[in-house]
């Protein structure tokens, strides 16, 4: 078994070095436009893509991966759904993976500070929120 772990294309929020956890952002065009040119180049054809909900997941996962139903019927929203999807019965056909979206993997909220930058945290009048 070869485990992959990969990190979503960059985002607005990552290039302004924000604080980006459940803001639903995409991925940058260019970003796009440069993964989804890897996925076409790629030979690795996974039999299970498990991804988060979060859209920026997504698009990288769709472009990585695009031989993969890219659309919401190619995709599975509970885990225990694809327990007949592993490659572990012969026969298993490894190009037809699909995407397996885990709530689980969705960022954190970091509340106050999400989609805020070291900076703005650091102006901000509440005590609390400054660094010490």
């Amino acid at each position: 078994m070869i485990l992959w772990l990969i990190r979503h294309g960059q985002t607005k929020g990552n290039r302004e070095y924000r604080y980006v956890g459940v803001t639903d952002e995409g991925i940058l065009p260019e970003e796009k436009e440069r993964l989804c040119r890897k996925g076409q180049e790629t030979t690795f054809q996974p039999s299970l893509v498990f991804v988060s909900p979060a859209r920026r997941c997504l698009e990288t996962a769709q472009c990585l991966f695009p031989y993969v139903p890219g659309t919401e019927e190619g995709m599975l929203h509970d885990p225990l759904l694809a327990q007949d999807s592993f490659p572990h019965a012969s026969g298993h056909d490894e190009k037809r993976a699909q995407f397996i979206v885990v709530p689980e993997f969705m960022e954190m909220n970091f509340g106050a500070f999400e989609y805020k930058t070291y900076q703005e945290i650091n102006a901000d009048p509440d005590p609390a929120h400054r660094a010490a």
